[in-house]
Protein backbone atom coordinates (compact mmCIF):
# COMPACT_ATOMS: atom_id res chain seq x y z
CA UNK A 1 0.00 0.00 0.00
CA UNK A 2 3.06 2.32 0.30
CA UNK A 3 4.24 1.82 -2.43
CA UNK A 4 0.73 2.20 -4.35
CA UNK A 5 0.52 5.79 -2.48
CA UNK A 6 4.41 6.84 -3.79
CA UNK A 7 3.25 5.93 -7.51
CA UNK A 8 -0.13 7.64 -6.79
CA UNK A 9 1.55 10.54 -5.91
CA UNK A 10 4.33 10.92 -8.60
CA UNK A 11 1.84 10.10 -10.95
CA UNK A 12 -0.58 13.11 -9.96
CA UNK A 13 2.86 15.42 -9.84
CA UNK A 14 2.97 14.84 -13.17
CA UNK A 15 -0.54 14.92 -14.16
CA UNK A 16 -0.28 18.51 -12.37
CA UNK A 17 2.73 19.07 -14.80
CA UNK A 18 1.21 18.14 -18.13
CA UNK A 19 -2.47 20.53 -17.14
CA UNK A 20 0.20 23.50 -16.12
CA UNK A 21 2.09 22.86 -19.03
CA UNK A 22 -1.54 23.09 -21.42
CA UNK A 23 -2.88 25.88 -19.68
CA UNK A 24 0.42 27.83 -20.41
CA UNK A 25 0.09 26.94 -24.00
CA UNK A 26 -3.24 27.56 -24.01
CA UNK A 27 -2.96 31.30 -22.90
CA UNK A 28 -0.31 32.05 -25.27
CA UNK A 29 -1.87 30.53 -28.27
CA UNK A 30 -5.01 32.89 -27.25
CA UNK A 31 -2.72 36.10 -26.95
CA UNK A 32 -0.87 35.32 -30.35
CA UNK A 33 -4.53 34.52 -31.56
CA UNK A 34 -5.57 37.92 -30.60
CA UNK A 35 -2.70 39.88 -31.95
CA UNK A 36 -3.02 37.74 -35.46
CA UNK A 37 -6.48 36.05 -35.53
CA UNK A 38 -6.36 34.88 -38.86
CA UNK A 39 -3.10 32.73 -38.49
CA UNK A 40 -4.18 29.26 -37.82
CA UNK A 41 -1.38 27.53 -36.42
CA UNK A 42 -0.91 25.36 -33.39
CA UNK A 43 -1.60 26.26 -29.89
CA UNK A 44 0.80 23.84 -27.90
CA UNK A 45 3.59 24.47 -29.74
CA UNK A 46 4.33 28.60 -29.71
CA UNK A 47 6.34 30.80 -33.25
CA UNK A 48 9.85 31.12 -33.51
CA UNK A 49 10.69 32.64 -30.07
CA UNK A 50 12.99 36.51 -30.30
CA UNK A 51 15.82 37.18 -27.92
CA UNK A 52 15.82 41.07 -27.54
CA UNK A 53 19.42 42.16 -26.26
CA UNK A 54 20.18 46.01 -25.82
CA UNK A 55 23.18 46.78 -27.13
CA UNK A 56 23.86 51.16 -26.51
CA UNK A 57 21.66 53.66 -25.38
CA UNK A 58 22.18 57.15 -25.86
CA UNK A 59 20.41 59.56 -23.93
CA UNK A 60 20.54 62.24 -26.43
CA UNK A 61 20.86 66.49 -25.57
CA UNK A 62 17.87 68.47 -24.91
CA UNK A 63 17.01 71.04 -26.78
CA UNK A 64 16.38 74.94 -25.88
CA UNK A 65 18.15 77.34 -26.04
CA UNK A 66 20.89 76.04 -23.11
CA UNK A 67 23.25 73.22 -24.06
CA UNK A 68 26.03 71.57 -22.84
CA UNK A 69 29.01 70.06 -24.59
CA UNK A 70 32.38 68.88 -23.99
CA UNK A 71 35.27 69.80 -25.85
CA UNK A 72 38.88 68.53 -26.20
CA UNK A 73 41.64 70.99 -27.47
CA UNK A 74 40.79 70.95 -31.05
CA UNK A 75 37.24 69.92 -31.16
CA UNK A 76 34.29 71.95 -31.95
CA UNK A 77 30.64 71.91 -30.94
CA UNK A 78 27.75 73.50 -33.10
CA UNK A 79 24.07 74.80 -31.62
CA UNK A 80 22.49 76.07 -34.16
CA UNK A 81 23.93 78.12 -36.46
CA UNK A 82 26.86 78.63 -34.04
CA UNK A 83 29.96 77.02 -33.90
CA UNK A 84 32.37 76.89 -30.97
CA UNK A 85 36.22 76.14 -31.26
CA UNK A 86 38.42 75.01 -28.11
CA UNK A 87 41.54 76.13 -29.34
CA UNK A 88 43.16 75.51 -25.23
CA UNK A 89 44.07 76.79 -21.97
CA UNK A 90 44.82 80.09 -21.26
CA UNK A 91 46.45 80.22 -17.44
CA UNK A 92 47.33 83.74 -17.71
CA UNK A 93 43.62 85.08 -17.84
CA UNK A 94 43.67 86.73 -14.29
CA UNK A 95 47.21 86.41 -13.10
CA UNK A 96 49.52 83.51 -13.19
CA UNK A 97 47.61 80.23 -12.82
CA UNK A 98 51.20 78.38 -11.47
CA UNK A 99 51.60 81.37 -9.06
CA UNK A 100 48.84 81.05 -7.61
CA UNK A 101 48.70 77.49 -7.16
CA UNK A 102 52.44 78.07 -5.38
CA UNK A 103 50.91 80.30 -3.12
CA UNK A 104 48.22 78.91 -2.27
CA UNK A 105 45.30 81.28 -3.56
CA UNK A 106 42.58 81.21 -5.86
CA UNK A 107 43.43 79.72 -9.22
CA UNK A 108 41.80 80.65 -12.07
CA UNK A 109 41.83 79.53 -15.75
CA UNK A 110 40.13 80.49 -18.69
CA UNK A 111 39.29 78.43 -22.50
CA UNK A 112 40.31 79.95 -25.56
CA UNK A 113 37.39 79.84 -27.39
CA UNK A 114 36.58 80.60 -31.23
CA UNK A 115 32.91 81.22 -31.83
CA UNK A 116 31.71 81.49 -35.20
CA UNK A 117 28.13 82.84 -36.15
CA UNK A 118 26.59 84.20 -39.37
CA UNK A 119 29.57 84.88 -41.08
CA UNK A 120 31.38 86.61 -38.42
CA UNK A 121 33.59 85.15 -35.48
CA UNK A 122 34.87 85.89 -32.07
CA UNK A 123 37.12 84.93 -29.65
CA UNK A 124 35.94 84.60 -26.15
CA UNK A 125 37.38 83.46 -22.57
CA UNK A 126 35.58 82.21 -20.15
CA UNK A 127 37.18 81.68 -16.51
CA UNK A 128 36.93 78.93 -14.49
CA UNK A 129 37.90 80.21 -11.20
CA UNK A 130 38.70 77.32 -7.76
CA UNK A 131 39.38 78.55 -3.88
CA UNK A 132 41.72 76.08 -1.73
CA UNK A 133 37.53 75.93 0.58
CA UNK A 134 36.62 73.99 -2.56
CA UNK A 135 34.46 76.49 -3.53
CA UNK A 136 34.39 77.20 -7.75
CA UNK A 137 33.08 80.11 -9.57
CA UNK A 138 32.27 79.98 -13.31
CA UNK A 139 30.66 83.26 -14.35
CA UNK A 140 28.98 83.86 -17.56
CA UNK A 141 30.76 85.62 -20.22
CA UNK A 142 28.42 87.58 -22.92
CA UNK A 143 29.05 87.28 -26.43
CA UNK A 144 28.80 89.53 -28.85
CA UNK A 145 26.04 88.65 -31.17
CA UNK A 146 23.67 87.47 -27.86
CA UNK A 147 23.82 84.63 -25.83
CA UNK A 148 26.74 83.40 -23.30
CA UNK A 149 29.02 80.64 -22.66
CA UNK A 150 30.30 79.18 -18.87
CA UNK A 151 33.20 77.08 -18.34
CA UNK A 152 31.55 74.53 -15.79
CA UNK A 153 34.20 72.25 -15.71
CA UNK A 154 37.71 70.91 -16.70
CA UNK A 155 39.75 68.08 -17.40
CA UNK A 156 43.47 68.76 -16.80
CA UNK A 157 44.76 65.54 -17.87
CA UNK A 158 42.52 64.98 -21.23
CA UNK A 159 43.07 68.62 -22.10
CA UNK A 160 39.23 68.70 -21.79
CA UNK A 161 36.41 71.17 -20.91
CA UNK A 162 32.85 71.58 -20.22
CA UNK A 163 30.59 74.33 -21.31
CA UNK A 164 27.47 75.69 -20.84
CA UNK A 165 25.91 77.37 -23.92
CA UNK A 166 23.18 79.25 -23.25
CA UNK A 167 21.13 81.91 -25.75
CA UNK A 168 22.88 79.90 -29.19
CA UNK A 169 20.94 78.75 -32.13
CA UNK A 170 17.48 79.77 -31.05
CA UNK A 171 14.82 76.85 -30.66
CA UNK A 172 17.09 73.99 -31.18
CA UNK A 173 15.57 70.67 -30.91
CA UNK A 174 18.26 68.74 -29.82
CA UNK A 175 19.42 65.56 -30.24
CA UNK A 176 16.63 62.51 -29.65
CA UNK A 177 17.14 59.62 -27.78
CA UNK A 178 18.51 56.45 -29.11
CA UNK A 179 18.25 52.71 -28.11
CA UNK A 180 20.04 50.11 -30.15
CA UNK A 181 18.98 46.25 -29.09
CA UNK A 182 19.66 43.36 -31.18
CA UNK A 183 16.85 41.23 -32.23
CA UNK A 184 17.93 37.29 -33.21
CA UNK A 185 15.41 34.62 -34.25
CA UNK A 186 15.50 31.27 -32.72
CA UNK A 187 13.95 28.65 -35.28
CA UNK A 188 14.79 25.37 -33.51
CA UNK A 189 13.01 26.65 -30.69
CA UNK A 190 10.03 24.27 -31.68
CA UNK A 191 12.17 21.35 -30.90
CA UNK A 192 12.98 22.32 -27.71
CA UNK A 193 8.85 22.23 -26.92
CA UNK A 194 8.64 18.87 -28.62
CA UNK A 195 11.23 17.62 -26.32
CA UNK A 196 9.47 18.78 -23.80
CA UNK A 197 6.15 16.87 -24.78
CA UNK A 198 7.93 13.61 -25.37
CA UNK A 199 9.57 13.95 -21.78
CA UNK A 200 6.22 14.40 -20.12
CA UNK A 201 4.75 11.68 -22.02
CA UNK A 202 7.25 9.13 -21.70
CA UNK A 203 6.92 9.89 -17.68
CA UNK A 204 3.47 9.87 -17.96
CA UNK A 205 3.87 6.00 -19.87
CA UNK A 206 6.43 5.10 -17.00
CA UNK A 207 4.09 5.94 -14.40
CA UNK A 208 1.33 4.15 -15.53
CA UNK A 209 3.29 1.12 -16.08
CA UNK A 210 4.48 1.14 -12.44
CA UNK A 211 1.10 1.49 -11.43
CA UNK A 212 -0.13 -1.50 -13.30
CA UNK A 213 2.87 -3.71 -11.94
CA UNK A 214 1.90 -2.83 -8.69
CA UNK A 215 -1.78 -3.14 -8.75
CA UNK A 216 -0.54 -6.90 -9.79
CA UNK A 217 1.64 -7.67 -6.93
CA UNK A 218 -0.88 -6.45 -4.53
CA UNK A 219 -3.49 -9.24 -6.37
CA UNK A 220 -1.26 -11.90 -5.57
CA UNK A 221 -2.57 -14.30 -3.18
CA UNK A 222 -0.53 -13.22 0.59
CA UNK A 223 1.57 -16.85 0.42
CA UNK A 224 3.06 -16.68 -2.84
CA UNK A 225 5.05 -13.86 -1.71
CA UNK A 226 6.20 -15.54 1.20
Amino acid sequence: MRLTAIVSTRLAIVVACVIALFASAAIHGQQRDAKRPTAPESMLVPDDALAVSPIEFDPGEPGGSTRTVELRKGGSAKVGDTEVDFQGFDLNADGSAMQQMQTGGAVTIGAVLRVRRGGREEQARPLYRFHPDGNVESPPLALADGGSVLLTGINASDGAVRLQLAGLGGDDPGVPARLSVDVTRKPLIRLVWYGLYLVLAGGLAAAANRLRQVRALERLPADSSR
